[in-house]
């Protein structure tokens, strides 16, 4: 490619420090120039690549992000999943605890009538209990009294009996005494029993002599 003439307005203190590079550099300002444009060129090349290498690390940190988040969704997930078994399981150990509860309750309340029931047979049970002893001790009082009664009223009898006895003894001496068949009969006060003497044997004398006369 042939030479040609290139020309810019540049600052002056610019075209000085351009014109002392290329002197520093040992070659021409042509040379140096073209030199500017590798350089440039490179730098481009060089960018792009590490805008490449960026994107791709971009790229990768993107697909990292993605990653962590989808597992982070997929452990949410898990969690909310494992927390409603959790609560299905606290629920129905809760509905069988509530169950069970009512179902002891119940049977307090059962075994708080029965003890009720029990109580209120056994008070009625002391009650009756009280009741017959009650009576039986009156009826024994009144047995004991029927037999202090009994015993003094035979008492009474035997000693009227003796009575008797001895009354009889003396109308039997009497009768004795005239001589004859004779028949004893006692009787007492008012209310109380007749005592009747069997007949008398006729006196043994007195019976022979009789037969003798007729």
């Amino acid at each position: 490619m042939g030479d040609t003439v290139f020309s810019a307005k540049i600052d002056e203190g610019l075209k000085a420090k351009f014109e002392d590079m290329a002197q520093s550099a040992g070659t021409t300002q042509k040379d140096f120039f073209g030199r500017l444009i590798s350089a440039y060129e490179t730098a481009q090349v060089r960018e792009s690549v590490a805008q490449v290498k960026e994107i791709e690390q971009l790229s990768h940190y993107l697909t990292r992000v993605q990653e962590i988040y989808i597992g982070l969704v997929k452990e949410s997930q898990d969690r909310q999943e494992a927390d409603a078994n959790m609560i299905a399981r606290t629920e129905e150990e809760a509905t069988r605890f509530k169950a069970l509860a009512m179902d002891a309750q119940e049977q307090r309340q059962d075994i708080t009538e029965q003890a009720g029931a029990q109580v209120e047979a056994a008070q009625a049970d002391a009650a009756l209990a009280r009741e017959t002893a009650a009576k039986e001790v009156q009826e024994a009082k009144e047995a004991l009294a029927r037999a202090r009664d009994a015993q003094e009223q035979s008492a009474k009898l035997a000693a009227l009996a003796e009575e008797a006895a001895a009354a009889a003894k003396a109308k039997a001496a009497d009768f004795f005494n005239v001589g004859g068949w004779y028949q004893l009969k006692i009787e007492l006060s008012a209310g109380d029993p007749v005592l009747v003497f069997p007949v008398l044997k006729e006196r043994p004398d007195i019976g022979q002599s009789r037969r003798s006369g007729l």
